[in-house]
């Protein structure tokens, strides 16, 4: 039931994340060290900030294309099946938009931000927006195929068959 692309996306981004995840602990064990050696830099905490809001947001397509959602679905699991995939649809579509106007927001923000320096780094603060609009681009695409795929004749599994197959 998977897409390729979805599978490719995923795969990328895991990788991504093993980068980004040794990135930050890198840095912050050599803010550790440097502070037991009697240095400090002002950078670290910064940029261990900006690698963890890269980490948040590579992983929501990730997420998303296996459908691993915090949520509380009681009583949607009560419901029939064909009213169980119209919710999933629903949320799906809800989710699409969120991630749209994500993008459009944070491309607006690095545009006018794009000028300014950050404290610490001195990093152009449109840094801080490119993850938002990466993981909500790749949502965008994860999310299409999803509400595509709900649609095909095979998706008339309820929530719960559809959380144990991915």
């Amino acid at each position: 039931m998977t897409n390729k692309l979805i599978l490719k996306i995923e795969n990328f981004n895991k990788y991504l994340l093993i980068v980004v995840a040794g990135a930050m602990v890198s840095v912050v064990i050599f803010q550790i060290i440097g502070r037991i050696g009697e240095f400090s830099v002002q950078w670290s905490e910064e940029l261990a900030r900006l690698l963890s809001i890269w980490a948040t947001f590579i992983a929501v397509p990730v997420l998303i294309g296996r459908y691993n959602l915090i949520m509380v679905d009681f009583f949607v699991s009560k419901f029939p099946s064909f009213i169980q995939i119209w919710l999933y649809r629903l949320h799906l579509l809800v989710m699409l938009v969120t991630s749209l106007i994500l993008v459009f927001y944070s491309y607006s923000q690095s545009a006018i931000s794009s000028f300014v320096l950050s404290p610490g780094l001195q990093w152009p603060m449109y840094m801080f927006f490119l993850p938002v609009m990466y993981g909500s681009a790749l949502a965008i695409v994860v999310l299409s195929i999803m509400i595509k795929e709900s649609f095909e004749p095979e998706t008339s599994i309820s929530l719960n068959e559809h959380r144990e197959v991915l």
